[in-house]
């Protein structure tokens, strides 16, 4: 009897570039999260998940001079989702006018209590174990949207050692997030930088692709724009 087989082929690495980014950011109000977003390429759709996010956003626009229809906003807010999973089950002909070039969910933090209550009915005192659910949709969420640019800003808090607040802050939402996104930096504003020579800053916590960036500042004051971000970590692409 003849045996049936499919030899396997490897072929080396190629370390190519990619052309579509997840970028998740942190860092307290006022920080520049959403200038950044804003400097993505192309078409912004953003989905705003808290009441002051929009006049954020309209006023990030605005400071920058952007045109007209470069931000887009769907129709309907999505302010305390009950159906988080909307996002990643919008009408393919929604979907393609929403998600035009690039897209936004503002802030991630919201977005991760709105899943963990429309699985729990709560967004508190859920042992890790037993959250498979949440993390399925939030996987789920993030590969409807992987085919775009994206940006998910997130609140931030301290790290905690021995019952002591430390000096070094983390993402406030999806432990995961490290794990499902190409780069976490954390942005910082006044008034964190009174005592220093610029007014904002990014730091990237975490590029598997750039390990040897990790905890550099490397962008500063108006520099901090997703092309110049995109272009520090993968200098090689086209992402004007």
């Amino acid at each position: 009897m003849k045996e049936l087989h499919q030899r396997t082929q490897f072929i080396d690495l190629t370390g190519d570039t990619p052309d579509k980014l997840a970028i998740g950011t942190f860092g307290p109000a006022g920080s520049g999260k959403t200038r950044l977003t804003v400097t993505m390429p192309g078409k912004i759709g953003v989905i705003p998940l808290d009441r002051k996010q929009r006049r954020t956003i309209e006023n990030a626009a605005a400071e920058l001079k952007l045109k007209k229809g470069k931000i887009i906003f769907p129709k309907q807010d999505f302010v305390r989702l009950s159906k988080p999973m909307e996002l990643a089950m919008m009408e393919s002909e929604a979907a393609m006018k929403f998600y035009r070039d690039c897209i936004s969910i503002d802030p991630g933090t919201q977005l991760c209590e709105d899943v963990l209550f429309a699985n729990y009915g709560r967004d508190q005192k859920i042992y890790p174990r037993d959250r498979g659910a949440y993390n399925s949709e939030m996987k789920q969420i993030l590969a409807s949207i992987q085919h775009k640019q994206v940006v998910i800003p997130f609140e931030s808090r301290p790290i905690w050692r021995n019952d002591k607040p430390t000096d070094k802050n983390e993402w406030v939402g999806w432990s995961k997030l490290d794990y499902n996104v190409n780069i976490i930096v954390e942005q910082i504003g006044p008034p964190h930088t009174a005592k220093l020579d610029h007014d904002f800053s990014l730091t990237i916590r975490l590029c598997q692709d750039r390990p040897d960036l990790i905890g550099e500042t490397v962008l500063l004051d108006e520099n901090i724009t997703f092309e110049m971000l995109a272009t520090t970590i993968y200098p090689d692409g086209e992402w004007g």
